[in-house]
């Protein structure tokens, strides 16, 4: 009798917890994000990223792409207006002896390109009120990222190696110093990190890699060959209605576990070879997609050696010849993501 109570219990404890199971998935795909996601997996691997060096922290304003209509100064103050004070729009970084500067350089809204050079480094700049480009218009936002990298792409022709700056980042006057003075101190001070910083990146580029996979494909490979699964699915059709209704949203959740497990094991894996080819590398935020069948399983920015961008984009070739996954490798970009 006991075993029979006992076994009475158990079965209406997995009826009760199936009955609930819908509710709890939905709470919590309502609480969580693909950033949690993110966050756990760049924990698991900062082994396979390169020591993360200490940023050099600027005087300047860097306003996101995305964020462009809520940009707000880095150190608000009601008693000054910034957009009154002439500030400097920054784009990167390079060393002294390669700044010859073509006439006809023009960045954001026209504005004619000038560098301030000190202690052996040089910034390209363009003249601008102290505040952050901001606009409504999604087309004239595109406008000035475009004038942004083109500039940064003149100056990588003419230098060699730059340390690109994001989309808007904009120095201010200080205390007794002009946007220009406050420039020039912060080149002397941060010369070291910086020169660092354009010497670890001379010769390399930004790619960007990011894996899809065909979620809906590995579904039905998982129910047609996971064992625990096929049982549960056996065993529907001789259940009473309650008992596979049940079952049935116990395989929905036996799926999507398995399903996660299986995403991290690629990603693991996944990571592993890319990890082979590059000189650093950066975990980005899991994007969502529109296609069912394109589920991203892995997005990351690598800094290549050049010549070694092919030999990674040969190993992505054999990934993207999978059944289930799906490639997309782009660049070479400015390695705005290491700096």
């Amino acid at each position: 009798m006991q075993k029979l109570i006992e076994q009475l219990i158990k079965e209406e404890i997995q009826n009760i917890i199936g009955e609930l199971s819908p509710i709890i998935d939905s709470q919590v795909k309502q609480h969580l994000n693909g950033e949690l996601r993110t966050q756990v997996r760049r924990a698991i691997y900062q082994s396979l990223e390169s020591s993360l060096e200490e940023k050099v922290t600027l005087p300047v304003d860097a306003v996101s792409p995305d964020s462009f209509s809520t940009a707000q100064p880095l150190m608000p103050s009601p008693l000054v207006d910034y957009a009154g004070m002439p500030g400097l729009y920054i784009y990167c970084v390079f060393k002294e002896g390669q700044q010859k500067l073509p006439d006809d350089m023009i960045g954001l809204d026209r504005a004619p390109v000038r560098i301030i050079c000190n202690q052996g480094l040089c910034a390209a700049l363009h003249d601008c009120p102290a505040a952050a480009y901001q606009s409504q218009d999604e087309t004239q936002v595109e406008t000035w990222v475009l004038a942004h990298e083109k500039v940064i792409e003149g100056f990588i022709d003419i230098c060699g190696t730059v340390a690109p700056m994001s989309f808007d980042t904009i120095v201010r006057p200080a205390v007794d110093l002009t946007a220009d003075d406050n420039l020039r101190q912060w080149l002397a001070e941060n010369h070291e990190r910086l020169t660092q910083i354009i010497d670890r990146l001379n010769g390399r580029a930004e790619y960007g890699v990011q894996i899809f996979w065909d979620k809906q494909a590995a579904t039905q490979v998982l129910t047609e060959s996971d064992l625990e699964i096929k049982k549960i699915v056996a065993d529907l059709n001789e259940q009473p209605e309650g008992l596979a209704y049940m079952n049935r949203h116990r395989i929905e959740k036996l799926v999507q576990q398995k399903l996660e497990i299986k995403a991290d094991q690629l990603f693991q894996k996944m990571a592993d070879q890319i990890k082979m080819f590059t000189a650093d590398m950066r975990i980005e935020a899991i994007k969502k997609n529109d296609d069912p069948k394109k589920s991203m399983l892995v997005n990351m920015k690598c800094l290549l050696d050049v010549p070694t961008s092919q030999a990674l984009g040969k190993a992505l070739d054999e990934i993207d010849a999978g059944d289930d996954l799906s490639v997309s490798y782009t660049g070479p970009w400015p390695p705005y993501s290491f700096v």
